[in-house]
């Protein structure tokens, strides 16, 4: 999952411009298939980081990666999942 965030994550091109940078704090469903679903901005920097982090985690499902979902008494439940992505613009130039 690390090794596809850095290998997708895209700098918008306002943000980088204006020189923002900060941590934008993902809210998403891990479901029982290991999908993402309900996937939301809880925090958000400004300049499209929020909106650029949250196409990068739905690409995720585009491009058929799946995370292991949670499991209970031996069986696979949906788990809520908090994931903070940080931008810093010395990690794009």
């Amino acid at each position: 999952m690390i090794e596809y965030i850095y290998n997708h994550q895209i700098y918008p091109e306002e943000a980088y411009d204006n020189e923002v940078e900060g941590r934008v704090v993902l809210q998403f469903l891990v479901q029982k298939d290991g999908s993402l679903s309900d996937i939301t901005i809880a925090r958000d920097p400004g300049t499209g980081l929020g909106e650029a982090a949250s196409e990068l985690i739905e690409g995720m499902n585009s491009d058929g990666k799946t995370w292991r979902p949670g499991h209970q008494r031996g069986k696979p439940v949906i788990v809520h999942y908090t994931l903070p992505i940080l931008y810093r613009l010395e990690d794009f130039r």
